[in-house]
């Protein structure tokens, strides 16, 4: 599944669909999609919350925007295993 709005990732086992958001870049698309990639989710429920926290990322890192401490915390995780995590 590959078109201008749909990606799919292979990443460990695990083939992961993404469909772009209204207004979304390129660059932004598969960069939230390897956001979600990169978090392993192996249920639905866990995918969910990898699309939310991806989503907070990207706000986070590109619009400026804030968020609780604990929140911060795991977006600034997820930048650390998006620069050096190799698999």
């Amino acid at each position: 599944m590959n078109t201008d709005d749909n990606i799919s990732i292979s990443y460990l086992g695990y083939i992961y669909h993404f469909k772009r958001l209204e207004g979304e870049t390129d660059e932004h698309f598969h960069h939230r999609a390897w956001l979600v990639a990169k978090q392993e989710p192996n249920t639905k429920d866990k995918y969910k919350e990898a699309l939310k926290l991806a989503k907070l990322y990207q706000n986070y890192y590109n619009l400026d925007c804030r968020y609780s401490e604990e929140l911060e915390k795991k977006i600034i995780e997820l930048n650390y295993k998006m620069t050096n995590h190799k698999n």
